[in-house]
């Protein structure tokens, strides 16, 4: 959903304060990032749609989730300097919000106009296995049902120990993801506790989920 803050604020009370609501709907405004362009509404939504929508090279539809912010703060990085430009390129500047609601501006390119195209957007195999590579953390915590509205202020808090445990999972060698699903279970439970005083990439390695639950914390 695109909305044009000067229209918003211009159509009167009513329309301000479901606007307002909206703003603080999801949890840590990780849903909210605000774009400063000079174009009209109509145009950069119909520019935004070339990418949140494309085909990859077996044809499938996929979506990129440009609305939700724990995507969005990767995909400078993820991006070709062409591909990133030509997001961008209708675009002044861009904010974004991390998981502890702190506003932060995604950097973009220079000349970034240049970039500009109408050929259809698409991510190549191996940035699609680096998207899924850098969401394993919050693809973790879904799993395990720790929702942003669960988590609440504790957002962040959960997701690095999430990341701690993918982390320790990839170091362990183990390919199976079930192991660093009943890791993570363990450790998210006693907020971190598990961690301490075991060789955990020794332990999943070659691990049986079992065993992973009854080792004492």
């Amino acid at each position: 959903m695109l909305i044009d803050s000067a229209l918003a604020k211009a159509a009167g009370e009513a329309v301000s304060v479901t606007v307002g609501k909206l703003i603080i709907a999801f949890p840590a405004r990780l849903h909210l990032s605000i774009i400063h362009s000079e174009v009209d509404l109509p145009t950069l939504t119909t520019h935004l749609r070339r990418f949140a929508a494309f085909y990859d090279d077996d044809a499938q539809l996929l979506a990129l989730r440009l609305a939700d912010c724990r995507r969005l703060i990767d995909l400078p990085h993820l991006m070709t300097m062409e591909q990133w430009g030509d997001l961008t390129s209708l675009m002044a500047q861009w904010y974004f919000h991390d998981r502890q609601e702190q506003e932060l501006a995604l950097s973009l390119p220079p000349d970034r106009e240049k970039y500009r195209s109408d050929r259809p957007f698409r991510l190549s195999p191996s940035q699609l296995q680096a998207l899924s590579y850098i969401s394993e953390p919050d693809s973790l915590l879904n799993d395990l049902g720790y929702t942003p509205h669960t988590m609440g202020a504790d957002m962040a808090a959960y997701w690095k120990l999430a990341s701690q445990c993918v982390s320790i999972w990839r170091q362990s060698g183990s390919d199976q993801r079930d192991v660093l699903v009943a890791f993570g279970e363990k450790v998210l439970a006693t907020k971190g506790q598990a961690l301490r005083g075991h060789d955990w990439p020794s332990l999943l390695a070659h691990a049986e989920l079992q065993k992973i639950a009854d080792i004492p914390v």
